[in-house]
């Protein structure tokens, strides 16, 4: 440890900012909630309304925002504007700049040390808090200054990228659902041409897989000589293994997808893979490019029940957990227009009025099983494909980077922010 480093509490040098006002005045605000955090410190999204009484909390730029229900899930973010937030969330603000920088502050409140802290010290059996009294005594080494500023810059540049590649595969993925629900869902060239106009957007040979009319069908109008069919039909559904927690490893073991890996907004599944050493069967066995389907949810809001993802290409043998499904597909050629329509909110609500149990929501299989989609002709399916496998697997490149880049930030922060290594030899390396 470098002699310059002090060992200080956190409440010596961060105030714990209680700035209360009422909800009419904050209304043209924005405001954050603990539900609008994203987890593993995946920044946040404006909550839609905030309550109609009581109070919220200021916060202004500099600021760290920290979710203080269930502080496992790692909600933490740097304040980047004013606004208002719900009292489950701690404003952290730094005593003094010349002594501690809010970007490093940011990072500390990142380091698995102060989160183990928090969720060792919470209180509360069902929803646990955080523990202001505990936090403010929280102890740490502070770096001088210079070195706050070089840690800080280096570890939010990697943030940047990480940001950076995940705005990039959100805009292919929009680009891709776009497409989906312009053909699939509102039927806008078929629209068009029935109005006897030129399509636009797509070229001619495309708009000629279009019919010109439409049929009545018991999901009401549908293109003409378009199918209509229940997922069963076109593909069958696998339940994963119900696996022994004492086959769960660290360092080795096949993969294991499991809930975890549906907790942020990605396409592929890259994290949270568990290793397992126990046995499973064939049918639980998925490879590159299989559609798995969460059928739990513990989170009550049904954010997480009945989401797809696809497994990414890996060398090891991997399989799926019983909360998770296995989509096992009849031909190759429905898997794009599939995933999406799984993404689509016509899915979606059907999955929330499906979920069943209290504590932990769960879908039956036949909720997806008798779900009853429109077909296409199977020409019009090879162009989507052709149209979105090319974004498909930029996404699944820019995922894989961006793991990289994630793995490499969580790896050095705890080592830095510690003063087991310090930034100087990072920067000699580079």
């Amino acid at each position: 440890m470098p002699s310059d480093r002090k060992i200080l509490r956190f409440g010596d040098i961060v105030d714990f900012v209680s700035d209360k006002t009422g909800t009419e005045e904050a209304k043209l605000a924005t405001y954050i909630s603990t539900e609008n955090m994203e987890p593993n410190f995946g920044g946040v999204k404006n909550a839609k309304s905030m309550p109609e009484r009581g109070s919220v909390n200021k916060f202004k730029v500099d600021d760290i925002l920290f979710s203080n229900i269930r502080t496992y899930f790692k909600k933490v973010w740097y304040a980047k504007f004013d606004g208002y937030c719900s009292n489950d969330v701690l404003v952290f603000r730094t005593k003094d700049k010349r002594v501690l920088l809010p970007s490093y502050l940011h990072n500390l409140c990142r380091w698995e040390q102060f989160t183990e802290f928090s969720i060792r010290t919470s209180k509360g059996a069902k929803m646990p808090r955080g523990d202001k009294d505990a936090l403010i005594q929280f102890e740490f080494y502070l770096p001088p200054l210079k070195e706050q500023q070089l840690i800080a810059e280096f570890l939010n540049n990697l943030d940047d990228r990480i940001a950076l590649l995940r705005q990039t595969n959100q805009t292919l993925e929009q680009m891709a659902h776009a497409f989906f629900r312009s053909w699939f869902i509102n039927y806008e060239p078929v629209n068009t041409k029935q109005k006897g106009k030129t399509c636009e957007g797509i070229d001619y040979e495309t708009a000629l897989l279009f019919p010109d009319d439409f049929v009545d069908s018991e999901l009401g109008k549908i293109p003409k000589g378009w199918g209509i069919s229940e997922l069963k039909d076109i593909c069958l559904v696998t339940k994963g293994c119900s696996y022994k927690g004492e086959g769960l490893s660290d360092e080795e073991g096949d993969l294991m997808y499991n809930l975890g890996c549906f907790s942020d907004n990605e396409i592929y599944a890259f994290n949270k893979v568990k290793k397992y050493t126990g046995e499973y069967k064939e049918r639980h066995e998925v490879i590159e490019g299989d559609i798995i389907l969460a059928n739990t949810d513990i989170t009550q809001n049904r954010t997480m029940l009945g989401k797809p993802l696809i497994i990414p290409f890996t060398d090891k043998k991997a399989f799926i957990s019983h909360h998770l499904f296995k989509l096992n597909l009849k031909d190759v050629l429905y898997k794009n227009y599939l995933f999406f329509a799984l993404k689509d909110s016509l899915f979606r609500n059907r999955v929330s009025g499906y979920a069943i149990g209290t504590t932990v929501l769960a879908l039956p299989k036949d909720a997806f099983e008798k779900f009853k989609v429109v077909l296409p002709n199977v020409e019009l399916l090879k162009k989507y494909n052709n149209i979105t496998s090319p974004l498909l697997k930029k996404i699944e490149l820019n995922s894989h980077y961006e793991k990289t880049l994630s793995d490499l930030r969580n790896s050095l922060l705890p080592i830095l922010v510690s003063g087991k290594l310090e930034i100087s030899n990072i920067k000699a390396a580079a």
